[in-house]
């Protein structure tokens, strides 16, 4: 718990959303409404910070920028699979976009986004287009924790998390149920997104890391390569149990912690 961490550089994200684009563009253009969906994640991500009705209009635009997102015609013209892409480009962005606000000082945010991009490029069948946000992901990861030379900020988190979505949603277009996989690699960018208590250093990151590489682990390899969407929904629901309870442990450490001090 111990000092007060000083708080590293959030510039990365801007920087890891357009050198996304510009990667996966070498293979697939990116579509116009897709850059537009990252932008409305982004500014939503920014306003969900500004009182309650900053709140009200970023969850609005994050739906449509969501929608966006799905309505795409690179996803793949499955009902249940644009609805989990509008899920993952507007609700997965603004938790994650949650988890780095909370988590900023700590500079994880980096490397739990190159652990989630890995975890989609597992489990889905093409990774022509996902591979190539493999090598963006892993340099803004290098400047996170444990350097904390920089972080994504809220912004920059929340637009990646929309492009992995029409990514992954793209790749998965050989075996749509392998996107369920996808949505669960998200892991702890979502479960410990609305901690209101974060610990400070060492331990409880480490933790964090661990705690999220086994999330993605079972998504991206249990869950993911399922060729049934329901069967692997199932297999989920353990791994979303997982990260609930991890919440609640890291919460009551925090609150343990603070009465000890006292």
């Amino acid at each position: 718990m111990g000092r007060t961490l000083s708080r590293p550089a959030a510039g990365s994200g801007v920087l890891l959303a357009a050198a996304g684009v510009w990667a996966v563009g070498r293979e697939r253009a990116v579509p116009s409404g897709v850059v537009l969906a990252m932008l409305a994640a982004a500014a939503a991500a920014a306003l969900a910070r500004s009182g309650r009705l900053g709140t009200v209009a970023a969850v609005v635009i994050a739906a449509v920028g969501g929608a966006l997102v799905a309505v795409d015609d690179a996803v793949p013209d499955v009902g249940w699979l644009r609805v989990a892409v509008a899920v993952m480009a507007s609700a997965g962005a603004l938790a994650a976009a949650s988890f780095e606000r909370r988590w900023s000082r700590c500079a994880v945010t980096p490397a739990l986004f190159a652990v989630t991009v890995l975890g989609a490029f597992l489990c889905v069948p093409d990774t022509e287009e996902i591979r190539a946000l493999l090598p963006v992901a892993g340099a803004a990861a290098a400047l996170g924790w444990p350097l904390r030379l920089a972080t994504l900020g809220t912004s920059g988190i929340a637009a990646g998390v929309c492009l992995l979505a029409w990514v992954g949603a793209y790749d998965a277009r050989g075996r749509p149920a392998s996107f369920v996989g996808v949505l669960g690699c998200l892991g702890l960018l979502a479960g410990a997104s609305l901690l209101r208590r974060v610990p400070g250093r060492g331990r409880a990151v480490v933790l964090v890391v661990a705690g999220h590489a086994a999330l993605v682990a079972w998504s991206a390899r249990v869950a993911g390569v399922r060729d049934d969407a329901t069967t692997a929904l199932l297999l989920l629901l353990p791994a979303a149990a997982a990260a609930a309870g991890f919440h609640w442990l890291l919460q009551r450490a925090v609150v343990d912690a603070e009465r000890m001090r006292a």
